[in-house]
């Protein structure tokens, strides 16, 4: 709305992400990624942000309940998405406040398609690395930790390089024939379209290798090696030393 009237908006993603976050570029931050979402038949780059925290104690010496925000977005969504990362992916929440928030105050109702993003941003707060400009994330995650495709993929995509990321990570794109021939097997090779890099991944756990950043412990390719991630996570997070 302008003293005008009504003005339309060529780009509502750009309203969706912070200025870091435009067109892929800016600087690498830590609990921020960027998930695809459709809303009825457009598809928009939508920011999540997460905040991760140590437990407050009160006067008498307790620790206060553990507290889980979710703003834009389903609450229990989340709480599925806190307990797929500690008993999958080895991330500690049990004894941690979680916060998380879509950016511009959208409401989310293609809330699977952001599954991915979630988990990216609130490991990425919860161990401290930091999650690449240039990179965004499309799928939805199952109770067992794999990585499952999102209806409408390719429009997804089409979005996400005319947005000018260089890297999505997603599901492997999985059809009848392939199924037949495969035993039901997902089997997808990365794949480019435009200037963008589709990284197509199994599980939650391979994608926390593309998706978390440690400038001391990431080769050229930006992945982080295996036993550098599971360091990163393992090493300072038991639930112990909190």
């Amino acid at each position: 709305m302008t003293p005008s009237g009504l003005v339309g908006v060529e780009n509502p993603s750009l309203l969706l992400t912070s200025s870091g976050m435009n067109m892929g570029t800016g600087e690498t931050k830590e609990g921020c990624a960027v998930g695809i979402v459709m809303e009825g038949s457009r598809p928009l780059i939508t920011e999540i942000q997460a905040l991760v925290s140590g437990i407050s104690y009160g006067s008498a010496g307790q620790p206060t309940p553990v507290r889980r925000v979710a703003i834009g977005l389903d609450s229990q969504r989340m709480s599925v998405i806190l307990a797929i990362l500690q008993r999958r992916a080895s991330v500690k929440f049990s004894r941690t406040d979680c916060w998380v928030s879509v950016m511009g105050g959208l409401k989310l109702s293609d809330t699977p398609a952001c599954d991915l993003a979630i988990a990216v941003a609130l490991a990425s707060s919860r161990t401290g690395k930091l999650v690449p400009a240039d990179t965004c994330f499309a799928a939805e995650i199952g109770l067992g930790g794999e990585l499952r495709p999102l209806p409408q993929m390719e429009r997804r995509l089409q979005e996400a390089a005319q947005f000018g990321f260089s890297k999505c990570v997603c599901a492997p794109e999985r059809t009848r024939t392939r199924d037949r021939k495969e035993g039901g097997k997902r089997s997808a090779k990365n794949k480019t379209i435009g200037k963008m890099k589709v990284l197509e991944c199994e599980s939650l756990s391979d994608a926390l290798k593309w998706a978390l950043v440690s400038a001391s412990k990431q080769n050229f390719t930006g992945k982080i090696e295996g036993d550098a991630l599971d360091e990163s996570l393992q090493s300072s997070y038991d639930d112990d030393d909190l």
